[in-house]
């Protein structure tokens, strides 16, 4: 936590003395164990310098975290340090934007995400996911995280782009799902950037059958109250579509992943569905699934100026990162921590303030965390009503972890086989492609 007593000047936390390269080649194929035996090394605070990259700090102590998340927001710039995403939307999309300007647009566009609000979209999420659900075979192998980012992707459009009047929402959901290749992004922005002329003209940002996100954008004055140029709202749209599909995927194929493991799980959690009073199972589901599988693993700030932390006093332009992994991942916070446990959020919890943050913290907790939590709900109800899931033959065990863009994602794609739900009266166990032999593996 922040500190009076006496720190030491101008100095980083104790970290592993392995060199740069090996650092890194541990980083990037088992981030996991190595990041755990750095904290039973250094404990809740250390320092990574990894190849190509400044020396940064990793943190998963909850009370150096609350620290950081309520801190003043002018030493602790998240947009600065998040400016290595920048190339996948534009320099001023929210992300990358701090104190005064971040707070104005996350004023801004805060109201279209509330859960009054998000209630209007259900109706057009329900139908997305029942359209997306016809298409999915039974009885053979599918990797199911490329079907939920072609979803998603179809959400994120209608949710915040609203109705396809120009005929390029085709088009430009084939260059968001490859938006990290330079042609396809060069190509939605200028999509965008088409929409957002055309949105100008035709509603002049006071309704026009525009989405409240859309709208709120277009109302948007800078300093000068001049409206914001449309670049910068070309940037923040880019910025929402893709942050959007990617998180909520990969998210939604981790639940795939583990459902398909346990059939007592699928049918615990489709009986609350089912159940209009067992609302906090589904909850406690999703909470335990953010926890154990984060898409997301960092949550990082760069320093303005230098900033005291327990016994350190850490540099001016120290990139500090919260590891979400680390935190969700201690066993003193969350008993026996890989081992998927929704229980663990029933009943009278103990506290958890800042140990559980999959959507951040602080004035940069995502503004989105609501509609996704809908879709995921929405999306889950449908599948398990649907569907009974098992791994493809093969491939029992369960997947690894791979990066995807910003997200990690299972390592296979959550292949799973999918095959019609047992009735209540027949489950001794699930029939599916990996125990009858159907799945053609």
């Amino acid at each position: 936590m922040m500190s009076s007593r006496p720190v030491s000047v101008a100095a980083l936390p104790e970290g592993p003395r392995d060199s740069a390269s090996l650092q890194t080649l541990r980083l990037l194929r088992d981030a996991g164990s190595y990041l755990r035996e750095l904290r039973e090394s250094y404990g809740g605070i250390f320092t990574l310098r990894p190849l190509h990259s400044p020396a940064f700090v990793v943190v998963c102590d909850p009370a150096l975290i609350g620290a950081l998340f309520t801190g003043d927001p002018a030493t602790l710039h998240a947009g600065a340090a998040n400016r290595i995403l920048e190339p996948a939307s534009g320099p001023n999309a929210m992300l990358f934007l701090d104190e005064d300007e971040h707070l104005s647009r996350r004023r801004l566009l805060g109201p279209s995400f509330q859960d009054t609000n998000l209630q209007s979209y259900l109706g057009l999420i329900e139908t997305l996911v029942q359209d997306e659900l016809d298409s999915w075979p039974l009885d053979q192998p599918i990797a199911l995280h490329t079907r939920f980012r072609d979803l998603a992707t179809d959400v994120m459009l209608r949710v915040i782009l609203g109705e396809d009047e120009l005929g390029i929402w085709r088009e430009l959901k084939a260059d968001l799902l490859e938006i990290r290749r330079d042609a396809s992004r060069h190509r939605a922005r200028a999509q965008l950037g088409q929409f957002v002329v055309h949105a100008r003209r035709v509603g002049g940002g006071t309704g026009g059958g525009q989405t409240r996100v859309v709208r709120a954008l277009l109302n948007e004055r800078g300093q000068s109250n001049e409206p914001v140029v449309d670049d910068a709202v070309v940037d923040e749209l880019l910025a929402l579509l893709v942050a959007g599909q990617e998180t909520t995927a990969g998210t939604l194929a981790w639940a795939a992943e583990r459902l398909c493991r346990d059939a007592s799980l699928q049918r615990r959690l489709r009986a609350a569905f089912s159940d209009e009073r067992d609302d906090d199972y589904v909850d406690a589901f999703i909470s335990e699934l953010l926890r154990v599988r984060p898409v997301l693993q960092w949550s990082v700030r760069q320093l303005t100026r230098p900033l005291p932390l327990r016994s350190w006093l850490l540099p001016e332009s120290t990139v500090v990162a919260v590891s979400i992994y680390l935190v969700h991942h201690d066993p003193d916070l969350f008993p026996d921590p890989d081992r998927f446990l929704p229980d663990r959020f029933l009943g009278e919890q103990p506290s958890r303030a800042h140990s559980f943050v999959a959507f951040g913290g602080g004035t940069r907790r995502c503004v989105g965390g609501r509609l996704a939590l809908l879709e995921i709900r929405t999306v889950l109800a449908q599948l398990l009503r649907r569907f009974a899931l098992e791994p493809a033959r093969g491939h029992e065990r369960d997947e690894r972890w791979r990066r995807s863009g910003i997200t990690y994602v299972p390592a296979e794609g959550a292949l799973v086989c999918l095959s019609v739900p047992a009735r209540p009266s027949d489950e001794v166990t699930l029939g599916g492609c990996a125990r009858s032999g159907r799945c053609p593996g």
